[in-house]
């Protein structure tokens, strides 16, 4: 029995391409989900007397942190330090 090299290279890059195709639709397929609400997050103010942070989806929503910018903030424990 002779096997003809061209017609199974041929085979295999056809498969090959099938598979490839089939496993990339899901990439193709991925869903957007809409950005959090910045309230929901705790971007709540719209102006403070202590240094803010800007929500990142919304600028004019603010985080009040509860100390002065003289101060360090530890996040862990929310306390000034």
């Amino acid at each position: 029995m002779t096997v003809n090299l061209s017609k199974v290279l041929g085979m295999t890059i056809m498969m090959w391409i099938l598979v490839s195709s089939l496993t990339m639709t899901n990439a193709v397929h991925a869903e957007c989900t809409p950005a959090p609400d910045c309230a929901s997050i705790g971007y709540t103010e719209t102006s403070c007397e202590t240094t803010s942070l800007k929500c990142p989806f919304d600028t004019s929503k603010l985080y009040c942190l509860p100390c002065d910018t003289s101060f360090k903030y530890d996040w862990r424990r929310r306390l000034c330090l």
